[in-house]
């Protein structure tokens, strides 16, 4: 056993590899992520952008904010990078974006991949214009493999429990490479 530790603990520490992988739990509904603080902005980079030679990423510092949908935020904003994180969230140079940030302690505004609760950007501006949320993706991933599994064992119709969970149908069919 304590040659088995000594192994796993060298080879850990001398084989240069970055283990950290970031993965989220899309369970929160949109307007849970808003009561978290969230700040929902349309913005684009300008300025400075640092390079993050671990995952090939660019990370801008400053962002033009074009429109705020939810939160405070000014004109221009600077942005906490996290070069070298799996969960750093890239912002394409020269487009804007609909981003789902938080304001740290510092005073910047930061993300991460798992920020935006795995809603797309179409799925935010719906929420916005008419207050209608998309259900977490996460559980409906659940509901999505019952009913696949209910029809396919059992025979019976396709069938969610929450309909309006069918709109993470397409992704959930991509994600697992299912063919209705």
């Amino acid at each position: 056993m304590r040659i088995r530790f000594v192994t796993t603990l060298l080879f850990t520490l001398f084989s240069g590899v970055q283990a950290w992988a970031c993965s989220c739990g899309q369970t929160r509904s949109m307007s849970q992520i808003l009561e978290d603080g969230a700040i929902v902005i349309l913005a684009s980079p300008v300025g400075t952008e640092v390079p993050d030679s671990w995952n090939n990423y660019i990370f801008p510092t400053r962002l033009r904010v074009w429109e705020t949908y939810a939160g405070a935020t000014s004109i221009y904003e600077s942005v906490e990078t996290r070069p070298g994180s799996s969960c750093a969230m890239p912002i394409p140079s020269n487009q804007t974006s609909l981003m789902v940030v938080y304001r740290e302690k510092t005073g910047l505004l930061g993300t991460s991949i798992c920020a935006d609760g795995g809603f797309s950007e179409d799925q935010w501006m719906i929420y916005f214009e008419s207050g209608k949320e998309t259900p977490p993706r996460d559980m409906c991933y659940m509901q999505i493999k019952q009913a696949y599994d209910a029809e396919f064992l059992m025979g019976e119709p396709f069938e969610l429990e929450r309909p309006e969970c069918a709109v993470h149908i397409p992704d959930y069919d991509r994600k697992y490479k299912r063919a209705r």
